[in-house]
Parts: C-alpha cells; sequence; structure tokens
C-alpha cells in the first residue's frame, strides 16, 4: 500500500506541470463572485493568474463557460480588466529600491503585494526563495558599494581632501560620462570601475595637490546612486522593465518579478548585455551551495531572459526535501538527491524507486543512492521507509511487570532473566499462566505457553529467541472490569469501581450524597446473577433487593450497611410530591408574561393565566394557542432523515438538521377553560407547554375554492356562508358541504346537513374559512357511449328472446 501510495504521488507530481487548463479556484471565482462589486485587487488577482499561466481572455471565456459563468460576468470581468490597464497605462512597470527623494515612482510594490502563488507553484524548489518577505535581496543604501561597482550617469563622487590643504567636492557624473573637478578638468568616469575612477582621480588630482599621498589625503567614494532601467522576461511570474538603483543585483531583480515561475529554469538565468548573453547563471549554486558569484551586478539596460526548464525531477518520499528539482544535462541520481537534502532518519537507502514515462507508459528501475543513473525529464524518484515496526535484535516484555517494554537480545538470554531485567513480578499477576509470542524460521507466528507460578519459583526456564515477545497477565486485565452503578436522586449518579466491602452508604457517599427529593425507602437493588446461578436458570437473569436506608447515613444503620458485590445496580428513588414538575412558558397578550415553574402536576391553563395576571382587554382568547413538545420516536427519526436525504440529493439548499423533538399545535378553547375551571377545556399542562395569546386582530381570513380568497372583517355572529360571500362567493367547483372553520387556536369546526337543509358554523375573530374543491370528475367519451348503449341493448334483446 505504502509502495502504491508513493507512485500515485510521483506520478502526479511528474505529470502536474503538464496541465495547461485554467485554474479551477480562479474559474470558481468568476463564477460566484459579483464582477460589479470585486475590489481592484481581487481583478488583478485575476489577471495576474491568467498572465502567470499564459491563458488568453478567449480562453479564459471558453473555460469559464463550461463552469457555468455568465456572460455577463465574464463581460464584466474583461470591462474591469481593461479599466484596470487603461489606468495604469503610462505608468513605469516595475519596482524601486530607492527612496522617493532620489527616484520618483510611487508604484513600489503593488503587483509584488497582489502576488498569490498556488500549491503548484511552491512544489517546485527555489520558488520560495524569491517570495520570501524576509529576503529580498535588496542592497544596502548605508553601506558603501563594492570596488566592482561600474559608473555611470546619474552616480554621485564624493570627493573629501585634508591635511595641509582641505576641500571637499560633490560631483554627477553627466550624460556625457564626465565628471567635472573645479581647476582640474573633466574625467570620463562612464562604465569605469570604482577601484579605477579612484586612481584616475587621485592621478588628476596632483595637478593642484602636489604633495597629495604626503602630507595631503584624498577620499573618494560614491555618494547617492543612480537609478537604472532593466529588464526581466520569459518564465517569471511578473515580467516587465523595472526602475531599479545602481547598486541592484541579479537577486534583486528576481525578487521583485516573483522569480522562476512554475515553467521557468531555475538554472540557466540568461544576463543578456548589449544584445549578448554575458552570462548564464545557476541558482542552485546559491541555493545549494551558497556561492554569491551568481548574484552579479546589474548595469544599465541588462535583460535577464528565464527560459524554460529542460529537465524537472518529482522527489517524494523519506527525504528531507520533496517536491519538483530541475536537473542538468549530465545530472544523476545521486545529484538529485543532494537536491533533496539528502535521506530522512527513517529512509531504506537500499532500494530507490525510479519512475520514468515511456513510450508505452510509465517503467520502473531500482536504483541506489549513489546511483550514477542519468535523469531524463519527467522522472520521479520515490524514497520508501524502513520497517519501523522489526526488531531484530530485542525481545520485548509486557503486562505485569514493573518494567515493561523491549530490552536488548544476547545469545543465552532465558525467559526469568528477562523477568529480572524487567523489575520482576508485580503483586497482581496471574500465575496460572503466561504467553511466548515467537517467529519461526519463515516468521509465521508460534504460540508458547508456560505456568508463572513454577517460573517465580525457580522450578521452570527456557531459553529465548530474537523478536521473542513475552506476556504476564495482570488478574484485573483477565476479568470484566468489576463497578457498581447508582442512578437517581444522588448528586453525581454513574458508575464506580467496586471494592471489597463496598456497602450502599458507602455509594452513596461515593455519589456526593442524597438529593432533597430523594425518597429513603424502597432504594432498589438489582443483582446479576451468578455464573454458578446463570447456568441452572433460563428465565432470571437478575434478583431485585429493596431497601430502607437513613437519611444521615450512619453507620449503625442496617440499610446503609447492606454488602455490595460486583456489577449491582442502585437505584434511589424521587418522593412524588417533591420531584420537578417542569415549566411552561407564555406570551402574548397577558399582564406577566415569561416562563412559570409547574406546582403541580395538576396546573391547569386556568391557573397559569391567573398566575400571569390573567388576559388584556386586547387579547384574543378563541385563537389561544397551545404548543406541546414531543420527543420523536427513533422509527420517525429515520423516516424523517431518509426523506431530508432524498430532498437534499435533488436540492442541496433543503437539507436541513433534524431535531429529535418537535413541538405539535394542542387545539384548546382558552375562553372556555377560564369560565368552566377544572372542566374538559381546563387542560393539565406538562413541562416544555409554550402558551401563545395573540391580539384581537378583527379579522377572518377566506381561502379555498371561493372566488376571490382574502381577507375580511370579523361581524360577530357570521356564519361562513355568509364569510365566503363577502369574499365573491363559491367558486363553480367548491364543495359547500365540506366547509369549514378553523380557529387561531387550532379548533375546526366543519358544515353539518340534515336533509336539504345545511348548518354553516360560526367565525371568530381570527379564524380562517375553507371551502375544499370536488374532486374532478372524468367525462365519458362518445366511443364509452356507443361501448354502453350497444351493452344494453344486446342485453335487452338476450331479456326479450329469453321471456
Amino acid at each position: 500500500m505504502q509502495r502504491l501510495f508513493a507512485l500515485l504521488l510521483l506520478v502526479g507530481i511528474a505529470l502536474g506541470t503538464a496541465a495547461q487548463t485554467p485554474s479551477k479556484s480562479m474559474i470558481e471565482q468568476m463564477r460566484t463572485m459579483d464582477m460589479s462589486k470585486a475590489t481592484d485587487a481581487q481583478i488583478k488577482q485575476i489577471q495576474t493568474t491568467m498572465q502567470q499561466r499564459g491563458y488568453s481572455m478567449a480562453q479564459v471565456r471558453a473555460m469559464a463557460k463550461m463552469n457555468g459563468a455568465s456572460d455577463a460576468q465574464i463581460n464584466e470581468l474583461e470591462r474591469r480588466i481593461n479599466m484596470l490597464n487603461s489606468s495604469t497605462s503610462g505608468q513605469t512597470t516595475g519596482q524601486n529600491l530607492l527612496p522617493d527623494d532620489l527616484i520618483g515612482s510611487e508604484e513600489a510594490n503593488s503587483e509584488k503585494d497582489d502576488l498569490v502563488l498556488t500549491d503548484d507553484d511552491l512544489l517546485v524548489f527555489g520558488v520560495r526563495l524569491f517570495n520570501h518577505k524576509n529576503l529580498t535581496f535588496e542592497p544596502s543604501l548605508t553601506l558603501p558599494v563594492s570596488d566592482a561597482y561600474v559608473l555611470g550617469p546619474g552616480d554621485e563622487i564624493l570627493i573629501d581632501v585634508w591635511g595641509r590643504s582641505q576641500q571637499s567636492y560633490s560631483l554627477v557624473v553627466g550624460t556625457n560620462g564626465n565628471i567635472d573637478i573645479p581647476m582640474v578638468g573633466p574625467i570620463h568616469l562612464s562604465g569605469v570601475r570604482l577601484s579605477d575612477a579612484r586612481r584616475q582621480i587621485e592621478q588628476r588630482l596632483r595637478s593642484i595637490y602636489s604633495d597629495l599621498g604626503e602630507q595631503t589625503s584624498a577620499s573618494i567614494r560614491t555618494g547617492k546612486l543612480r537609478t537604472i532601467t532593466v529588464s526581466v522576461m520569459g518564465e517569471v511570474f511578473l515580467p516587465g522593465t523595472y526602475n531599479v538603483s545602481g547598486a541592484a543585483s541579479l537577486f534583486n531583480l528576481l525578487y521583485l518579478s516573483g522569480g522562476p515561475n512554475a515553467n521557468g529554469s531555475f538554472r540557466e538565468v540568461q544576463l543578456m548585455r548589449q544584445g549578448r548573453i554575458a552570462a548564464t547563471l545557476d541558482i542552485y549554486d546559491f541555493i545549494i551551495n551558497g556561492r554569491q558569484n551568481v548574484n552579479v551586478p546589474l548595469l544599465d539596460g541588462d535583460i535577464v531572459m528565464v527560459p524554460t526548464y529542460h529537465k524537472r525531477v518529482g522527489v517524494g518520499g523519506a527525504t528531507k526535501r520533496t517536491g519538483y528539482f530541475e536537473a542538468k544535462e549530465g545530472e544523476t541520481v545521486a545529484d538529485i538527491l543532494r537536491y533533496a537534502g539528502g535521506f530522512a532518519p527513517q529512509a531504506n537507502t537500499r532500494n530507490i524507486e525510479l519512475y520514468r514515462v515511456g513510450e508505452r507508459g510509465m517503467e520502473f528501475k531500482s536504483v541506489g543512492a549513489d546511483d550514477k543513473t542519468p535523469i531524463m525529464n519527467g522522472d520521479s524518484l520515490a524514497v520508501m521507509t524502513i520497517n519501523s515496526q522489526r526488531l531484530d535484535n530485542a525481545v520485548n516484555i509486557a503486562g505485569s511487570v514493573f518494567a515493561p517494554g523491549n530490552y536488548e537480545f544476547a545469545e543465552g538470554l532465558t525467559l526469568s532473566q528477562l523477568v529480572q531485567r524487567a523489575g520482576g513480578l508485580t503483586e497482581n499477576t496471574f500465575m496460572p499462566r503466561g504467553i511466548i509470542k515467537r517467529l519461526k524460521a519463515d516468521h509465521t507466528r508460534q504460540v508458547l505457553n508456560f505456568n508463572v507460578g513454577e517460573l517465580n519459583e525457580g522450578r521452570y526456564d527456557t531459553p529465548l529467541q530474537a523478536s521473542d515477545s513475552v506476556l504476564i497477565a495482570a488478574i484485573d486485565s483477565l476479568r470484566e472490569e468489576r463497578v457498581v452503578t447508582i442512578e437517581g436522586a444522588v448528586q453525581m449518579p454513574g458508575r464506580f469501581a467496586y471494592g471489597e466491602g463496598l456497602t450502599v452508604g458507602d455509594l452513596v457517599v461515593m455519589a456526593g450524597g442524597l438529593l432533597e427529593d430523594a425518597s429513603t425507602a424502597n432504594v432498589e437493588i438489582v443483582r446479576r446473577l451468578s455464573y454458578e446461578a446463570a447456568d441452572t436458570s433460563v428465565v432470571d437473569a437478575n434478583t431485585i433487593r429493596y431497601i430502607t436506608i437513613s437519611r444521615q447515613l450512619d453507620l449503625a444503620d442496617a440499610g446503609n450497611a447492606t454488602p455490595l458485590e460486583p456489577f449491582d445496580v442502585v437505584t434511589v428513588f424521587r418522593h412524588a410530591a417533591t420531584a420537578a414538575r417542569g415549566q411552561v412558558t407564555v406570551k402574548g397578550e397577558v399582564r406577566f408574561g415569561g416562563l412559570y415553574e409547574l406546582t403541580s402536576k395538576n396546573e391547569t391553563l386556568s391557573a397559569i393565566i391567573a398566575r400571569a395576571g390573567g388576559l388584556l382587554p386586547t387579547a384574543n382568547a378563541s385563537g389561544a394557542q397551545l404548543y406541546r413538545r414531543r420527543l420523536l420516536s427513533d422509527k420517525e427519526i429515520r423516516i424523517r432523515q431518509q426523506q431530508a436525504m432524498a430532498v437534499a440529493s435533488v436540492d442541496t439548499t433543503k437539507a436541513q438538521f433534524l431535531d429529535s423533538e418537535v413541538y405539535e399545535l394542542v387545539a384548546i378553547d382558552l375562553q372556555r377553560a377560564i369560565q368552566q375551571k377544572g372542566g374538559e377545556a381546563d387542560l393539565r399542562l406538562q413541562d416544555g407547554d409554550e402558551i401563545v395569546i395573540h391580539p384581537n386582530t378583527q379579522t377572518v381570513r377566506v381561502g379555498g375554492h371561493v372566488l376571490n380568497p382574502t381577507v375580511i372583517g370579523y361581524v360577530k355572529g357570521d356564519n361562513a356562508k355568509r364569510a365566503v360571500q363577502k369574499a365573491g362567493g363559491f367558486a363553480p367547483r367548491a364543495k359547500k358541504s365540506r366547509t369549514y372553520v378553523v380557529s387561531a387556536s387550532g379548533q375546526a369546526e366543519g358544515t353539518k346537513q340534515f336533509l336539504f337543509f345545511r348548518k354553516y358554523p360560526k367565525v371568530g375573530s381570527d379564524s380562517e374559512v375553507v371551502v375544499p374543491q370536488k374532486p374532478e370528475r372524468r367525462r365519458t367519451s362518445a366511443g364509452e357511449i356507443v361501448g354502453i348503449s350497444s351493452s344494453l341493448v344486446t342485453m335487452i334483446a338476450v331479456i326479450v328472446s329469453l321471456l
């Protein structure tokens, strides 16, 4: 399995760089983003991703449409990109290294700050070097430049003369390449190294300071440096032209441009100067070997060209570095492993797997750590780990000894010697049996047993072999955990470890004592049958005993002193009179709404309304509602889950979290309950009930099969028919005899009929009139009528003939 995983990983590394389709994250961003509200930074991020991967707008448009983006979104993106380009056109591309008083540009870091690297980009070894905020390669403006610095127009030369003569000069190399020293004349310095410039200046100064170098000294150094324009082209994240300090180096320019991208070469970076290749540089020399000569200084007009890589290798597994590594012509497996930092401690260096893309598929080869096999483009190296579970020169002892673990094996080691090295047996050792697990010559497993008691008494011993594993069990580990359980009216009900001599009073103390509503009479003890008794019983599994205990838990009480046995379950019941009754909520048109504690099991609607201060004059008593909590059964929960999953498979927006309880509307008649306290309508309340008293809106809703479903004003004495007439009357297919009225409390009353007379129900305030529709009847077709008529004629003819 490990080998297969490494193969899939490395094939993915080898082939991953060949993908040339638009980034999924970019397409998803285009599809879900409102382009009109997107910020300039977000639009620029999408544009940068397009540039990095070489996509045209037409390619992005086609792919975005395939992934569900609308034409409006794509058109808006194209418009925003054009606006962004037009607003930045004419500005200098690139970034500056000098302060604003030396270089007049304010677009120093805008493009680099918006650069976002993908996970695939970061897998390429070296990409992080030029995209790390703490490694910028900026030249220091406070330290003098090196003697190899080449002067050019715009550089400032500072000359200080002291001794018998004192003078200071601040001169700038002009566009003609000269500086002009008063009384000395012009000196051409453009293109001259700083060390050579010092010699020329000192030689010319001797014409006016004859004792220069004897009684007069001169200091020649650079001041403010010029700005040079250099370009970086090819496979970099941010190609373009940059204005940088004259002291800038190759790495500084690569940092500003983001460095080579996923297709760029780190091994053959070309420095173009005056139309020819001035140097070909290998960045790995700096990363791997720390050679600074790779970081060459730049001149005005230089071009840094980053070509595409020629060979790239994927490395995965037990190496110190993993990812993509670039190889030059002639480099081998050993070179790539060196670039990967060598092996991790758990690496299996004897067998390294090389996967290579062949003409018909993947090819495999086993190579070594110092293998000189040349690397080809697309190769993948997998370094497996050793089997850390195998110990060839150790034995193991576990269980009931003072120091279990691995011990070094030596020829002649015996079982008793191993137990002695492990500190000896503990007090709770299981003496009848111990086990030795051994690997035979063919590595099949063999199990040997021995008597631990005889070993401890010196009457038995046996030699051990390498890789043996010894198990000496403890007594407790060979039997079910012995616990007792207490439930009911105690502070901390639960399971407790059993100990010999444990009593009921002890267990109550361990559980934190009794609750105030605990009943000390009829404390129940359920005891499991012993295995001897269970062998003879086929019906009973437990025995039950009831005792009375003292609330003070004193030692003299016989009930408290009742001994317990393992697995006993003790239950302390609550007094029925003091048991918690629960809470109900009253909302709406009452004087004091809120949460109320039930005082008894028999507390009713009228009693709780009275405790709430009674109904307000604006209350609609007939429209009061009672919501009652009901726990769902396991079957109901499963059915709801299946229904939710079916809905979610069609429309994921309709998937919802399912609770294990629901609130149901209970039809009540609050007005009657208040008038007839204790009567049928005065329901007893339960824990969790919620009573809602709505205000009297004086309206009636008329719906169903009527000509104009609407809401009408309530008129006392109106019935359902009168309400329907105010809504335009019954529709043609209305089922008048089934018209019913639903009160705001949830009660419903239907239309009564005797012979040809109908009695429509009365409507109340906030009630609803519902008119059902007659079921649709299918009309008999002409063919069916003809068929039925023919059958009747035939039947009549038969009857006539029989008569």
